[in-house]
């Protein structure tokens, strides 16, 4: 039920509540009634009455907008997470071409034409997906149990190409500072990578690993592991 169905319910209410006492007044029974000997206990009682059903109606309006609002809301996110997953079906060969390069030095392959433009393709994907997130026009929990680890290992594993973006484009370095590029992606993997670390210290460097790289110390930059 919408906002014009609690407002039609609303009138409907009212106008049952006042309608017989209009109809008495057009009538002219109202002159008739002896106001000296009329019970105004009884008269007192039924305002009341009128006043409870018309209370009554307002409260259920505003129950009713509240669930309005409610449903919403919860179709907006439906739609970003709907949205969202159609970006990440794009972007999965991209993926994979990144994990194949990352297990090498980005110095290796940051001139490669297709390995740049996966990278490419993967920063501005997840991009588009942070900056719902961190605007707060979606829960950071749907994103986190799905694609989660994900934007924490892609960060990782794309920070120093996005480092060059920015000192390409006479950008700061980091969003703290106030980068533009990328500043969404950022921020939100830093604050997913500060929840895994807390919840589960070793799962991001279990993933790494498995792509031959590691964090070095509690710095969140990579270096290949040496066997």
């Amino acid at each position: 039920m919408g906002w014009a169905q609690a407002a039609i319910l609303g009138i409907s209410m009212l106008v049952l509540s006042l309608g017989p006492a209009a109809l008495l007044v057009y009538a002219g029974y109202i002159e008739r009634i002896d106001l000296a000997n009329l019970d105004w206990t009884g008269v007192g009682s039924l305002a009341a009455i009128v006043t409870i059903l018309i209370n009554l109606v307002l409260l259920a309006s505003v129950v009713v907008g509240f669930q309005t609002v409610r449903e919403g809301q919860n179709t907006r996110t439906a739609e970003l997470m709907r949205w969202a997953m159609e970006q990440m079906d794009k972007v999965k060969d991209d993926e994979r071409v990144v994990k194949t390069f990352s297990t090498t030095p980005y110095s290796t392959w940051k001139n490669d034409p297709a390995a740049t433009r996966s990278a490419q393709q993967v920063t501005n994907a997840y991009s588009r997906m942070a900056y719902f997130v961190n605007h707060q026009l979606v829960d950071i929990s749907h994103f986190r149990k799905l694609w989660g680890v994900n934007i924490c290992l892609y960060w990782l594993l794309l920070e120093e190409h996005i480092c060059s973006e920015r000192e390409k484009f006479s950008d700061k370095k980091t969003a703290g500072e106030g980068a533009f590029v990328r500043s969404d992606f950022e921020l939100l993997a830093h604050r997913l990578i500060a929840h895994f670390d807390r919840t589960n210290p070793k799962m991001l460097d279990a993933y790494l690993k498995t792509l031959g790289r590691k964090r070095s110390g509690n710095l969140l930059h990579l270096e290949p592991i040496v066997e």
